[in-house]
């Protein structure tokens, strides 16, 4: 298929205005062709396929398949799929088997189970299923909500979007909706009914409800070719247009990526105009200075989740939130309140873990002043499986 693209036999299904054309997609054992409507170019991809046929012996049933059209006729369809051999389809449609579109009820069928109840069987609840699902600490079976569940699965999507920037539905979905995805600024995502605008908006749900902190996710700065200096959090907790506001509406570019402003001797700015005033020189300076410790490199930038321990039930926490303990004094080593510096570096029994790992690894470890020191330490590792394996399950022991 890829051949016969290529030499124009088959012409796929072209974006408008972008290079980006979809003509196949193949799975297991099952195929979609798209491509544009006439007859000449379903002609010659049932000529391609007669072909595969003959090299392989592996013979395509048109019977089984269907021909579907976008924006023409039905009777267009039924002439064109008579030709074929193809079934006449329409929208919406079954794919593997699973009707597209279909709702299910799977949360009350998980309640209805664990209840014991046959179809169309009452029975008298005394616990609200939603007290079910709760954790432990809070009195339920720490069964755990299936849209819980689902949230976490989309949030994956968010991931996905931004550490495969070559796979071929993030260059469909950029078309669509801007390189951000809809994701943050600038994206042209719009309230509606489809599948993406439905994972985007709950995963932006969660961050505008404070379930989830907008820095869960952090772009770790490589080359700098897909992290939006400006709009994206990157160097910051929050974007560089929130915390560096007068310099944001300075910029020449609002939309600059980070490599826009590096050049092989430093970091080189395009401004409306020179800068003047108190408040434009001090935010500059403290631009500079948070660009001090980050060099491009050829590296592809990525996603990485933000480890967040800070919500950890250690001691001093526990009596912050009201809960009445004999001490705040680490259990460990009975020297210091326990909070989450002592619990990871500053613990003697945690000095002498992390001194254990020092000779497994045959390296020196530097002496940390913050959690954040430490998880920095860790990322630099050498890409070396063995390595890694002991610092991530010490750290998770």
């Amino acid at each position: 298929m890829e051949d016969a693209v290529s030499e124009g036999v088959f012409r796929g299904a072209q974006l408008e205005s972008h290079d980006l054309a979809i003509s196949h997609l193949f799975y297991v054992d099952d195929a979609i062709f798209l491509g544009e409507w006439n007859e000449n170019n379903v002609r010659n991809l049932i000529r391609v396929l007669r072909c595969f046929y003959l090299v392989s012996g592996l013979n395509l049933n048109l019977s089984k398949s269907s021909l579907y059209g976008v924006g023409v006729s039905r009777s267009e369809i039924s002439n064109l799929a008579s030709f074929t051999g193809c079934s006449t389809g329409s929208f919406p449609f079954v794919y593997l088997g699973v009707p597209v579109g279909e709702s299910m009820a799977l949360e009350n069928m998980r309640a209805r189970f664990f209840w014991g109840m046959e179809e169309g069987q009452k029975r008298i609840h005394w616990v609200k299923w939603n007290f079910t699902l709760n954790s432990f600490d809070q009195g339920g079976l720490g069964i755990g909500s299936l849209d819980a569940f689902n949230l976490g699965v989309l949030y994956k999507w968010k991931w996905r979007f931004f550490n495969e920037p070559d796979a071929l539905w993030v260059k469909v979905l950029k078309f669509f909706y801007g390189e951000g995805g809809g994701f943050s600024g600038g994206s042209r995502i719009q309230s509606g009914g489809g599948v993406w605008q439905r994972i985007v908006g709950s995963i932006n749900h969660l961050h505008e409800s404070g379930l989830l902190p907008s820095n869960a996710m952090a772009k770790v700065t490589e080359n700098g070719a897909t992290i939006r200096f400006w709009h994206d959090v990157w160097c910051l907790d929050v974007p560089m247009m929130v915390q560096l506001e007068r310099l944001f509406v300075l910029a020449s570019n609002q939309n600059s990526l980070v490599s826009d402003y590096w050049s092989p001797t430093g970091w080189v700015f395009a401004w409306r105009h020179d800068i003047r005033g108190a408040v434009e020189q001090k935010q500059f300076m403290t631009l500079m200075s948070l660009l001090d410790d980050y060099h491009l490199g050829m590296e592809l930038d990525k996603c990485v989740w933000n480890l967040d321990i800070s919500g950890l039930p250690v001691r001093s926490k526990l009596v912050e939130r009201g809960v009445d303990l004999d001490s705040v004094l680490s259990p460990l080593c009975y020297d210091a309140t326990e909070d989450v510096l002592h619990l990871f570096i500053q613990c003697t029994i945690a000095n002498q873990i992390w001194r254990r790992v020092n000779l497994w690894l045959d390296s020196d470890i530097p002496v940390f002043f913050s959690m954040r020191d430490m998880m920095d330490w860790i990322d630099a590792r050498p890409n070396v499986k063995q390595q890694g394996a002991i610092v991530d399950t010490v750290f998770v022991m």
